[in-house]
């Protein structure tokens, strides 16, 4: 099954050269990266998600189907997504591509029934670690290269939560799973136009003309759209206390489809009332 997100698209290795300024710091920390690249990737056909920004790659992942005794994962499982590369380039950093990227093979994982998803990564990584292992990554064990093995199991049974746990970290850590049994509270949030779109743009109507700045043309991706977690401000009265509550955005009156829908299915994490502005900020 086919999950795409705005400004992610498909690509095979071979069309990406392999001269992009995104490999520089690749290959300093891994100097066989061109063999690598040119035996394991563009000649093994391997397909890719990619961000363009300005003709070059802003992020790109490289991933791998394996199979029980074919792979380096030691969590058992079937079918086995390995992500072989996950990389941001640097100048890119700071608008939430990484999260884009993970939240692009978590879904693209999920859907299409894979039991395992895992990747290496260095231990200065840090940035990347701390993303991992909020959505639920687990370091396994140190490679023989000194990399970290970071593997995520998936399910498709009921989602159990544990007695010591939250249905917010329940959802967290088996994202892009949440509970949704009888004890979770629901609420509905209205939200504008304008403001969907930038929260939520995977469903924007692309059919429009002046929706351009959505297709990775212009000013490029937005932050807010790129994040798993987001912050929405509102002036509603209203307070919700429980971690884990479902969330269901429903866009108002607008021009574009879908007008007056519930659209968008969120977990609940946090809320706090600002008094004033700085304490908004």
């Amino acid at each position: 099954m086919e999950v795409s997100f705005p400004f992610v698209e498909e690509a095979d290795a071979h069309t990406i050269p392999a001269s992009d300024p995104i490999f520089e710091s690749l290959r300093e920390g891994y100097p066989d990266f061109d063999r690598w690249w040119a035996e394991k990737c563009v000649k093994a056909m391997r397909r890719c998600w990619v961000v363009i920004d300005g003709g070059h790659l802003a992020g790109i992942v490289v991933r791998k189907d394996e199979a029980p005794g074919n792979t380096d994962a030691r969590t058992p499982g079937g079918k086995i997504l390995k992500v072989c590369t996950f990389k941001v380039r640097p100048k890119n950093r700071g608008i939430k591509l990484g999260e884009l990227l993970l939240k692009q093979v978590l879904w693209f994982a999920q859907s299409n029934r894979y039991d395992v998803v895992y990747l290496t990564t260095f231990p200065q990584q840090s940035t990347l670690i701390d993303l991992l292992e909020y959505y639920g990554f687990i370091c396994t064990y140190t490679a023989s290269s000194g990399e970290l093995v970071y593997e995520k199991t998936l399910c498709r049974d009921r989602l159990q939560v544990a007695d010591t746990e939250s249905f917010f970290d329940a959802a967290r850590l088996n994202y892009p799973r949440f509970c949704a049994s009888p004890e979770v509270q629901v609420y509905g949030i209205p939200i504008k136009e304008a403001y969907h779109e930038v929260l939520f743009p995977e469903i924007a109507d692309r059919r429009q003309a002046d929706l351009f700045h959505f297709s990775g043309l212009g000013a490029g991706p937005r932050t807010p759209g790129n994040t798993i977690r987001k912050v929405y401000l509102c002036q509603a009265p209203a307070s919700i206390d429980q971690p884990g509550a479902i969330l269901l955005f429903y866009k108002g009156k607008s021009t574009r489809r879908p007008p007056q829908a519930i659209t968008t299915v969120g977990v609940f994490e946090d809320m706090a009332f600002a008094r004033s502005v700085e304490e908004l900020r």
